[in-house]
């Protein structure tokens, strides 16, 4: 059994903080390490062409390129590829999320201005329309698949894999000493998407003697963006824009919250949620946002925001509960990489038996 995993010419060689490229990098090298008689993968890097993004340079550069000694290529990235030259090789898409076809409301970050839109197009929504024509799917979550299904997919060739953690989320955490100031962060603040402007305005009804922070990390994606989160900011100092997590310090940005805030309106699976809960912390998340069911597992939901500020100041007050953080934790460092590419294999194998 051959295996090919098609990527721009970084992907596999480091992670990048995004959640795509983080798959791409731990599922390559836990693959890597599995060791079984007549199982081998490789990974296809293509450069990225001048004139084109890194989203799409794939597309051109894999219609050149001859696939058909593979017996399956595996696409880990959303976005598409051209695999005119596959053979008889079967097609599998590792798919975390269909929203730009089920609901493109949460996308409209992506649908302002006419690079954006085209962009949008070119690999969003045509890498979706990629996933749902090949010959099999792994959904990284129970909401993915649904999804799938309400799109017309065969859940018969559909398979679960859920994503794991790093084994840097994995060390033992610390016991932090007693302090006056209580510190409410969350990562990924990029877009309207991430919802941010909710939790900064969750912050802003807090006390006015509340003895806290709330660390804002994550690079808006446009300036718009960046000047929403300063309006609902407005002027508390006690909100700080961070901007871009860099990834070597993410676990020590991780240990150095009290509690972690995740008002996105949608994910397709949650890494962010997760690590946070690997790291165990109390995690406050949006009643009704759409975030998968075994994700969104141990998490607290508020209501709006004076209810996340109630959370927030109840945690304050009174701690987080020794035993719902070890439930938490032990369940969060459950989702392992290693888990990941044992149930992809079975994929492969499965695949391969149905000829």
């Amino acid at each position: 059994m051959k295996v090919c995993l098609p990527g721009t010419r970084h992907e596999f060689s480091t992670p990048h903080g995004s959640g795509a490229h983080r798959v791409m990098y731990e599922l390559y090298r836990s693959l890597v390490g599995i060791k079984k008689q007549g199982f081998t993968v490789e990974k296809v890097e293509f450069d990225t062409l001048p004139v084109l993004s890194e989203g799409f340079s794939p597309y051109v550069r894999s219609a050149f390129y001859d696939f058909s000694d593979y017996d399956i290529i595996h696409n880990l990235a959303p976005r598409p590829l051209c695999l005119s030259r596959r053979g008889a090789a079967a097609t599998l898409a590792t798919v975390h999320d269909l929203r730009v076809l089920t609901a493109p409301e949460t996308r409209e970050e992506d649908r302002a201005g006419i690079r954006r839109r085209l962009g949008a197009y070119l690999v969003l929504e045509k890498g979706a329309r990629f996933e749902l024509n090949c010959d099999y799917m792994c959904a990284s979550s129970t909401q993915t698949v649904d999804e799938a299904v309400s799109l017309g997919y065969d859940k018969k060739r559909i398979f679960l894999v859920s994503l794991g953690i790093d084994r840097r989320f994995m060390a033992p955490v610390r016991k932090k000493a007693r302090s006056k100031s209580f510190t409410v962060g969350t990562m990924g603040a990029s877009s309207s998407t991430k919802n941010a402007e909710f939790a900064i305005r969750a912050f802003n009804m807090l006390p006015k003697d509340f003895k806290g922070t709330f660390d804002v990390w994550g690079k808006p994606s446009s300036i718009g963006y960046y000047s929403t989160l300063m309006d609902a900011r407005n002027g508390n100092r006690k909100i700080v824009l961070r901007g871009f997590a860099p990834e070597n310090d993410i676990v020590k940005i991780y240990d150095s919250f009290d509690a972690f805030v995740y008002p996105s309106k949608y994910e397709g699976f949650g890494l962010n949620i997760i690590d946070a809960q690997a790291r165990g912390l109390p995690v406050i998340l949006c009643k009704g946002a759409m975030i998968p069911k075994e994700v969104r597992k141990y998490c607290i939901e508020a209501k709006d925001e004076a209810h996340m500020a109630e959370i927030i100041e109840g945690l304050a007050k009174n701690g987080y509960s020794e035993r719902e953080r070890k439930r938490a934790m032990e369940y969060a460092r459950g989702f392992t990489w290693e888990k990941t590419a044992k149930r992809t294999l079975e994929v492969y194998t499965a695949i391969m038996a149905k000829g």
